[in-house]
């Protein structure tokens, strides 16, 4: 009898075991806790264009991406913390120089600069040749500030001073290169004449020599032109020929016609 109820009595703390382990699964009740995300934190800023203000919420941790500000005859330099000087913390296009702070500012001004006063310099080649056979092209200046005025002025026209340094290394006869602005880098002009192509992208025909020569072209290219394409790039052809043609020391200038 005895023994009957000592098996009784190890069976029930047994019994008493397995349900205390199903009351607390793997993990204890914190688990749950430890799966929980942070909201991710929001702050509301406040841009000035002028008399113009508009709310924008951004994220901390992420780096903020507002409106673009437009005006016409002018471009913008960026959003600052004051009307005049400050520190900015925007670029022309409404992208913040970093990501987000959580005692940044809260409230911004847009500033403009005519855009007559608008000129880049890109330089090129300037401790290297470059050789190639029948077409290059290289890319003009793509700032942020750049792109925000040719959206803003559409009806204008942009001017490219071209500067560079070639050679051609056939001999044969005066070697005539075909120097042109395009909005893309695709090469499309194969099948049509130099005199075409020339006069299609404000172009110039000139005969290189087989020492090295600086020539200068200014080409207008409008604004309207380059804001629907990918930038400003500069072709440099000799068509479908034999021998090569070498560039060095490229300047592009850009400015607001």
């Amino acid at each position: 009898m005895k023994r009957l109820v000592s098996m009784t009595l190890v069976l029930a703390m047994l019994l008493c075991m397995c349900c205390s382990c199903e009351l607390f699964p793997s993990g204890g009740s914190g688990s749950g806790r430890d799966q929980e995300t942070t909201a991710a934190k929001k702050k509301t800023i406040t841009l000035h264009d002028g008399s113009l203000s508009k709310t924008f919420e951004v994220t901390v941790g992420k780096q903020a991406d507002i409106d673009e500000c437009l005006r016409l005859g002018y471009y913008s330099k960026g959003y600052y913390t004051a009307p005049e000087g400050g520190e900015q913390y925007f670029s022309a296009d409404g992208k913040s120089l970093a990501v987000w702070g959580e005692n940044f500012p809260t409230e911004f001004y847009v500033q403009y600069e005519p855009v007559s006063s608008l000129t880049y310099t890109k330089r090129l080649l300037e401790d290297e040749t470059k050789t190639f056979s029948w077409h290059i092209c290289a890319q003009g200046d793509d700032r942020k500030e750049f792109e925000n005025a040719l959206k803003a002025n559409l009806g204008k026209s942009v001017k490219v001073d071209i500067s560079f340094a070639a050679c051609d290394t056939y001999t044969y006869s005066s070697m005539k290169w075909t120097v042109y602005c395009k909005n893309n880098s695709t090469y499309s002009e194969g099948s049509q004449t130099a005199a075409k192509t020339a006069a299609q992208y404000s172009g110039v025909i000139i005969d290189v020599d087989t020492s090295y020569k600086t020539y200068k072209h200014t080409a207008f290219i409008s604004a309207e032109e380059l804001a629907i394409g990918d930038g400003l790039f500069v072709f440099f052809s000799r068509g479908n020929t034999f021998g090569s043609g070498k560039l060095k020391n490229i300047t592009i200038t850009v400015s607001f016609n």
